[in-house]
């Protein structure tokens, strides 16, 4: 498992990849798996959220696989009516993610209410 440990309690603002010590749900993830020596690639970000979550989520199309839930796995969540959050499963019903909800890097449980959210799990190719 990669240890990102670090980054629990890191800030969320949107559109932020770490550099300037701040992370949005695919900041989070680019970096989990940057250090998990699985960089995936980058995408054109542009000024409206949403068209940068379907950049995203066409990117992740292209580049993971459907598989179980097992530890590493990347989570997308259905966040009002799109494909809008991403995470990552550390197993035993834990995930980490970037939240805006939270204003940080969390760890939380996905039993409940996250649960019911989960759309998709993906590893990458």
């Amino acid at each position: 498992m990669t240890d990102v440990s670090d980054l629990v309690g890191a800030p969320f603002k949107y559109g932020s990849r770490g550099e300037d010590g701040y992370y949005d749900c695919f900041g989070f993830l680019y970096e989990y798996y940057r250090r998990a020596g699985k960089p995936l690639p980058s995408y054109q970000s542009s000024k409206s959220q949403s068209e940068n979550a379907r950049n995203i989520f066409s990117a992740l199309r292209d580049i993971c696989r459907p598989c179980d839930l097992k530890r590493d796995a990347i989570l997308v969540f259905r966040i009002k009516r799109h494909e809008s959050h991403l995470a990552v499963y550390l197993g035993d019903d834990e995930f980490i993610h970037a939240w805006e909800g939270a204003d940080m890097v969390v760890v939380e449980r996905l039993s409940g209410v996250w649960e019911k959210r989960l759309v998709g799990v993906y590893e990458p190719k």
